[in-house]
Formats: structure tokens, sequence, C-alpha cells
């Protein structure tokens, strides 16, 4: 009875177009194949896992990094030697402290200001600064290398540009010339004996100068490799004698009270020179 209750019911359900729902059975899975789809999800889990962690060591070595302190610079400790002209500085080299190099410097800078210095007669001397590659400069005079300013100088005066520091030389330099015992000892007097000697007198340099009017005559005597002239007309003994600096004006020599033996006199000819 039961039985034909159902087929009645199933031809009703066709007749109408309804028909029941039959559940969908499950579609079996190979035990192979449950294994490889596991090893995978494994593998994928574990390669999530060790991105994130390579990730979290990252970030902390490079906070490590960010706080660590830069290490300072090291610094160079320099010592100082001056260039003198006579008893003045001109200026100062500097180099590392120990090396002794600026003394050395100095000392043979010292010896060429000086050489160049009694090169040129007063007025003729040109001092100047020169840039050069980079940040490097020179100051010359009259053309001629006097000395280059270094990194260690710039450094130590707190100068970017070796060229502003070389013009701050040069003008040191251009000031000390015209101080009056540079200018005695350099220029107006400089190679000129402290004192002559002539038929038996000793005559002294007086520290005057005068022009050149064409009074003074000579015979060509010398000392030191100074040719001796005076006063045309005037007898002997002379008042004064003089002798021509480098700069052609005659220093005055004045006779003292003091004698000398016969003077080593050059020339002698007798004959007079008009000047």
């Amino acid at each position: 009875m039961r039985r034909l209750l159902a087929l009645l019911l199933m031809f009703a359900c066709l007749g109408t177009g309804l028909v029941p729902a039959v559940a969908a059975r499950p579609e079996a899975t190979s035990p192979k194949k449950s294994k490889k789809k596991a090893a995978k999800a494994e593998t994928t889990r574990k390669s999530k896992a060790d991105s994130a962690q390579n990730r979290k060591k990252r970030a902390k070595i490079f906070k490590g990094r960010r706080n660590q302190a830069k290490p300072e610079p090291v610094k160079i400790v320099l010592e100082g030697a001056n260039v003198r002209l006579l008893n003045y500085t001109a200026f100062t080299l500097y180099a590392p402290k120990g090396s002794a190099q600026a003394a050395q410097r100095a000392q043979l800078i010292t010896q060429r200001l000086d050489a160049l210095l009694k090169t040129y007669a007063e007025g003729n001397v040109s001092i100047q600064a020169v840039s050069g590659p980079g940040t490097s400069a020179r100051v010359l005079i009259n053309g001629e290398d006097l000395t280059t300013v270094t990194q260690y100088e710039m450094q130590a005066n707190g100068f970017a540009s070796g060229y502003a520091l070389a013009q701050r030389w040069s003008n040191g330099l251009r000031q000390l010339i015209t101080k009056p015992n540079v200018q005695d000892i350099y220029f107006t007097y400089a190679g000129l004996p402290p004192s002559l000697a002539l038929d038996g007198e000793v005559y002294r340099m007086s520290r005057q100068m005068v022009p050149d009017y064409g009074l003074f005559t000579t015979d060509g005597t010398q000392q030191n490799n100074r040719v001796i002239f005076w006063r045309e007309g005037e007898p002997k003994p002379f008042k004064n004698v003089y002798v021509l600096n480098r700069n052609r004006k005659f220093v005055v020599y004045e006779r003292g009270d003091e004698r000398s033996l016969p003077p080593q006199s050059q020339g002698g000819n007798g004959t007079h020179e008009r000047r």
C-alpha cells in the first residue's frame, strides 16, 4: 500500500512539473590527493610564518642601526709656526702636531721672503694673492711664488676659501713693508756698510738721504763694492761722503773723531765723474 501511494505521488508530481529534490552525494576524494593538498597548505603556512618572522628581524636591525650613534670624524690637532719679517709675524703656517712640517715650511718661507724683498727696490714690490685649482691659492711677490695656502691653514683660520686667506696674508705683508725699520733694512739702507774709511777718516752712516743735484763727484774709490762720492770742490778731509742706495738716492755718511787705518780702496784713478 505504501509503495502504491508513493508511486501515485510521484506520477502526480510529474504531471505538475514538480520533482522532489534529491541531495547531491559528495564526490569521493582519493587519499593521495588529500595528502598533497595538506602538504601544500602546510608549506604556504610556513612560508607566511617565515616571511613575518624575517620582517620582524629586519625591522629590529633597522631600528638598531637608526638608534646607533654616528661615529664622530677624527679631529686632527694642528700646530703652527710663524713666518717672520724682522721682529714681525707675517703670517702663521699649520700642520699636524708632531710632524715638524709647519716649522720647516716657516723657516724656508721666511728665508724666501727675505731674499725676495732684497731683490726689489722700494716702490717696486708687488704682493698679490692668486687663486688656484679648487680652494687652493698662492701668495706672489712680483710674480714669484712665496707660499701656497694649505687645507691646514684654512682649517686653523676658519676659511673655506684659500684665496680669501691668501688675500689676508698679502694685505698683512703690504702693511709690514711700510714700517720704518723694514724700509731701512730692506730698501733705504739695504746692503750699505754702517761705516766707511777714506783718507784716514772714519765716516758713519747718518740715516739721512739727499737727492742727486749733480753736485757730487768721485774718483771711483770703492768700499764694500760701493762707490764713494763727495761734494765737488770740497777740500779734504771731507765733512760728509755719500753712497748711492738701491733707490738711486745718496745716503749721507758723516765724519767722526775716530781715525782708521788706510782704506782698502779700489779704482782711485784720479779722474772725476760728474753725477
